[in-house]
């Protein structure tokens, strides 16, 4: 993914927290969180800031590979030990030793999978599928899933023993609806990424821009990144509108949402400070704000008012 935790909300701050204390621990690290927030991205951060960098990040998304082909891809296997295996192969655990592999989507393995996956973490090796002979393996493992794995145990499609054995550091990453503040910024960092790729440079309008931080976007920051690479490349200006985004409904939307609020907000303002003769204290306390907050709201808003 083209981008960091980009952005200055509480949220995102809290995610760069997170992988600067973790980061050279040992621990296995559980990410949750929705598809597209970047869990991945997370993981990578984990182990490009540890003394592990050096070595290898080995990703598997554990849902794409076929059941009957997992375990080989994640332990290897030996010449001959079945149809197809024409020479020895290395697992992608083994090819994360001294580094870090992370496995997403854990939350789709088999329960025989799982089993075979508890045993690793407990044994540190790894058994090659028609092998003889254990491999010992020196690896940080980070999974991920955007399933409730805790739900999955009630179920009975997760074991609880594997669960916690994943859960020893847990992270969550953010939903962007709950970090709108960063919404403009990652706009406009990917418009500024693909236009770096051989693409025309491209800028919002102000008014488009804010709008934006209101839709809530159900596929998060890789739906956002697939807008704006598309937008990059097919909008007829140099300024991205609505229908670059194919968002036009839900930015109009947007846009009177915030004109309402924003009338409700400078009604509001004017009616405490004719109630309170203009005394900006009285009037923040009235609307339940702080004194600077109140400040905000009246340059925002273009009220005069002069203080008593």
């Amino acid at each position: 993914m083209a981008h960091s935790f980009i952005g200055a909300s509480s949220a995102a701050e809290a995610i760069r927290n997170l992988i600067a204390r973790v980061a050279n621990s040992n621990a296995t690290v559980l990410i949750t969180g929705e598809s597209g927030t970047g869990k991945e991205l997370v993981a990578r951060a984990l182990h490009d800031h540890s003394d592990r960098c050096g070595g290898n990040f080995v990703p598997i998304n554990c849902a794409a590979i076929p059941k009957d082909l997992l375990e080989s891809e994640l332990f290897g296997h030996r010449k001959g030990a079945f149809t197809g295996a024409m020479a020895d192969r290395i697992g992608r655990f083994e090819l994360a030793h001294g580094g870090t592999i992370f496995l997403d989507e854990i939350g789709d393995l088999s329960l025989d999978m799982q089993v075979k996956l508890l045993r690793v973490l407990q044994e540190r090796s790894v058994d090659p599928v028609g092998g003889v002979k254990s491999v010992a393996i020196d690896v940080r493992v980070v999974a991920a899933t955007h399933r409730d794995l805790e739900i999955e145990i009630e179920s009975g499609r997760f074991r609880e023993d594997l669960y916690y054995r994943l859960n020893v550091l847990p992270l969550n990453t953010p939903a962007l609806r709950q970090r709108t503040q960063d919404v403009p910024a990652l706009l406009i960092h990917f418009a500024k990424y693909f236009a770096t790729k051989g693409q025309t440079p491209i800028s919002f309008a102000p008014d488009f821009l804010e709008a934006l931080k209101d839709y809530p976007w159900p596929g998060n920051v890789r739906e956002m990144e697939n807008k704006i690479k598309r937008a990059v490349i097919m909008a007829d200006s140099k300024m991205i509108n609505c229908e670059d985004l194919g968002l036009c409904q839900e930015v109009e939307l947007s846009l009177n949402l915030r004109q309402v609020r924003n009338d409700a907000e400078k009604a509001a303002i004017n009616r405490a400070l004719s109630m309170t003769e203009n005394n900006i204290s009285t009037a923040a306390k009235l609307l339940g704000i702080t004194r600077p907050t109140f400040y905000d709201l009246i340059k925002k808003h273009d009220v005069i008012v002069i203080s008593t």
